[in-house]
């Protein structure tokens, strides 16, 4: 099994008003994370 990180960064707007992620803030950020990973610079993501 093979780890990758994948540094995302946080938005204002992904938290709510306690500071936490919101769940469908979450989804958008693999989504990110998924495209950054596969679609993105070789040399950022290894």
């Amino acid at each position: 099994m093979t780890r990758m990180h994948v540094p995302v960064r946080l938005r204002w707007n992904d938290l709510d008003a306690y500071g936490h992620v919101n769940n469908a803030a979450m989804l958008v950020l693999l989504e990110e994370a998924r495209v950054q990973a596969f679609w993105g610079p070789r040399s950022s993501t290894r």
